[in-house]
């Protein structure tokens, strides 16, 4: 290309010094050429070409003719113009390279935005990459291809972004979805692997490979109310779920699950051991989106308790209660009426009288419940109808525990705050008041 350049520009060149335009014929081509006149020559000047040049003369184009003619002017204008032509290089290669140098292309950020564990250490699903950079050069809406490789492996495009007015750059962020080693670079052109493409520099950063804290709270519940069991993810975001297990034949069991609020707080409630006085033992568990990385909670263990002891239990409460600590309930009847005499009912009996009846049988001896609320016996303030009263059928184990606890009154009577004993031969009569 710079040599034919150099051919042109010294026809032209020949034209303009002779002063006429002259275009050989076929004939004229083929015939000896004659050497048009010409200003004198300098006295070192040779007579006529050589044989050499006059043969390549002769058997070449017009054209090329006039480049070989031992014309000073015209070899002195070919050499120039070839110089010219060389000078062009040159400016183009020194264009191409301030091109290099002034076209860049910059990633001036990684980082996580939203909830991240650092500015280098991030867990999944828990934030947001925000990447954004700067270009030098480049026209305004110039397209920006994003790619990124995750562990060392295949650059992947992630999103596109076009430089504004003043060369910046950014791309809405994408969310944080796999661990271990990520890297992250810009091009104008394509893959990182075109070697075309204007890039930018390699920026690496680290998902830890784990989840989140998990934080689980509770507390104890009372026979008849749920039990509750609350906590948070952190790093988080809402939406999530989370697995509560429960501990019990030797292994970790699913028992239900819960999804964190716009908080990142999740909230569980269950009414398991519900008119029970049982223990359960927690933990919660998380598992990222996209790799199924597992994050575990403490173990917590929630007990059901009694409530106050002014708070009066249903029948079934009640009932529940002395069941899960051994305690049957009889009666002439076999029923739970409290209008029936030959029934044994514990409606609307106070949470203090049911205690009264656990501490006897935590003492170690067996007994049997046989009279509570239902109608048939003495009325008063403090009677069985109020829910003050119970009966536990007479038995040595029952009659150890008072003489053990309780001062005799006189009689068949005997007093252990805040219980009254009564021997009243088939059965023991409690009468607790608090």
């Amino acid at each position: 290309m710079t040599a034919r350049s150099g051919l042109v520009l010294a026809t032209f060149s020949a034209t303009m010094v002779y002063g006429r335009p002259h275009i050989a014929t076929a004939a004229e081509c083929a015939a000896t050429p004659t050497q048009p006149a010409r200003p004198p020559a300098p006295a070192t000047e040779p007579d006529a070409p050589s044989t050499a040049l006059r043969t390549a003369a002769e058997t070449s184009t017009g054209t090329t003719a006039l480049a070989a003619q031992p014309d000073a002017a015209a070899s002195t204008t070919a050499s120039a113009d070839t110089s010219v032509a060389s000078a062009d290089t040159s400016v183009a290669s020194a264009s191409t390279a301030t091109t290099g140098a002034t076209q860049a292309l910059a990633i001036g950020a990684v980082s996580c935005s939203g909830t991240c564990v650092s500015s280098s250490a991030f867990a999944e699903d828990h934030g947001y990459w925000a990447v954004n950079g700067t270009s030098t050069g480049l026209p305004a809406g110039t397209l920006v291809s994003l790619y990124y490789s995750y562990n060392n492996g295949a650059w992947a495009r992630v999103r596109d972004a076009r430089t504004t007015t003043t060369g910046t750059w950014s791309v809405s962020p994408p969310p944080v979805t796999s661990g271990g080693g990520c890297r992250w670079m810009a091009t104008t052109g394509g893959s990182p692997t075109v070697t075309t493409s204007l890039r930018s520099r390699i920026i690496s950063r680290t998902v830890a490979p784990r989840a989140a804290f998990i934080r689980a709270t509770g507390t104890y519940a009372s026979t008849a109310a749920r039990m509750s069991l609350w906590g948070s993810v952190r790093p988080g975001v809402a939406g999530r779920t989370v697995t509560v297990q429960r501990y019990y034949s030797g292994a970790w069991h699913d028992v239900g699950s819960a999804t964190t609020g716009t908080d990142r707080n999740y909230y569980w409630h269950t009414s398991l051991g519900t008119n029970t006085l049982a223990s359960y033992t927690f933990r919660v568990r998380y598992l990222t989106q996209h790799h199924g990385w597992a994050a575990y909670s403490p173990a917590i263990t929630l007990r059901r308790v009694l409530p106050a002891d002014s708070v009066r239990l249903t029948d079934a409460q009640a009932r529940g209660v002395l069941a899960y600590k051994g305690i049957p309930v009889a009666s002439s009847g076999a029923c739970s009426s409290r209008y029936s005499a030959s029934c044994t009912a514990l409606d609307t009996i106070r949470t203090a009288t049911i205690r009264q009846a656990l501490r006897v049988r935590d003492s170690g001896c067996p007994i049997t419940v046989t009279g509570g609320t239902e109608t048939g016996h003495a009325t008063g303030t403090y009677s069985h109808w109020t829910g003050y009263k119970i009966d536990l059928a007479m038995t040595s184990g029952v009659s150890a525990y008072v003489g053990r606890v309780a001062a005799s009154q006189g009689g068949p009577y005997w007093y252990s705050y805040p219980t009254r004993y009564f021997n009243e031969v088939s059965h023991w009569d409690l009468t607790v008041i608090e």
